[in-house]
């Protein structure tokens, strides 16, 4: 069976690949996220590859600075304490943790929603049911937004794997 999976996925993904690759050159205007994302994940790359040849130590030791590491462990550790002392909860700690480093147009859903949970749908629902609630809400809008990437795509594709035939 796994032999049978292995040749069925080969097959599909060899179709694919030569179906993207005659839609447009990579990266070209076809492709807008590959055309604006390469340049800098090559630059990042080559800047990490470049580290590890004989002179270019200096990009890592510039990086990891002890001084800046331990700056951060304080503040963090203050931060935590302070959050402790004052019995907020840890997860809202965590929370700003994980926000300072979310992209705008992620984060303000996020904080959204999360105050949607807690002053509208947790006192609509009572804590136990909404707490029993929140989770497959979650899986299901994961999924939602899963199938409806995929959806985008292969209409995407086929819109422009056709062209148009002059009757």
């Amino acid at each position: 069976m796994a032999a049978l999976s292995l040749g069925i996925m080969l097959v599909c993904s060899f179709l694919f690949w030569s179906l993207i690759w005659k839609l447009g050159p990579i990266p070209s205007a076809a492709y807008p996220y590959v055309h604006r994302v390469w340049p800098y994940f090559a630059t990042m790359q080559a800047m990490w590859a470049s580290s590890t040849l004989p002179g270019g130590g200096s990009l890592i030791q510039g990086v990891i600075n002890p001084k800046i590491i331990l700056t951060g462990l304080g503040v963090g550790g203050l931060t935590f304490s302070l959050f402790s002392a004052l019995g907020l909860p840890i997860s809202l700690f965590y929370g700003i943790l994980a926000g300072a480093m979310t992209w705008m147009p992620t984060a303000v859903p996020s904080f959204i929603g999360g105050m949607l949970g807690r002053y509208y749908f947790l006192k609509k629902f009572g804590r136990e049911k909404w707490r029993a609630y929140a989770p497959i809400l979650l899986a299901g809008y994961a999924c939602g937004l899963g199938l409806v990437g995929m959806v985008s795509v292969a209409v995407t594709l086929i819109a422009k794997s056709i062209s148009a035939v002059v009757f």
